[in-house]
């Protein structure tokens, strides 16, 4: 009979996957660019920070549009750079949200003359 009633009990919910806070969503931007090798004042610029819709600072806040129109991916953050918008998920991943941030990137790794406004290097 015990063993039936602890089957029966009900199960605790597991607790909510910590959410990133702003900070921790922008910190891990600002490595992440600087590790891609776009140029400081990319990295260190301005930038603005959608908490995504299930964060509860996301109530103080219109969400803007996900770029490409595609649903917002769950516990993400869209945070928006003078390089393009960028995802940066839960566990400090960060990818480029849409086009501007994709050109940013391959333009940064490219080395190519015309791509400091991009890496912060000088051209040649």
């Amino acid at each position: 009979m015990v063993a039936l009633l602890f089957a029966c009990a009900p199960v605790p919910a597991p607790e909510l996957e910590q959410q990133l806070s702003y900070d921790a969503a922008v910190d891990a931007l600002r490595d992440a660019l600087r590790e891609r090798g776009l140029g400081a004042s990319v990295a260190n610029g301005a930038v603005v920070a959608w908490p995504p819709p299930e964060h509860p600072d996301s109530a103080l806040t219109d969400l803007p549009a996900t770029p490409d129109g595609q649903p917002w991916p769950e516990g993400e953050w869209l945070v928006e750079t003078s390089a393009g918008r960028w995802w940066v998920g839960r566990h400090l991943a960060v990818y480029p949200a849409d086009n501007a941030a994709r050109l940013a990137e391959r333009l940064a790794a490219s080395g190519l003359p015309g791509s400091n406004r991009w890496s912060g290097r000088a051209d040649e």
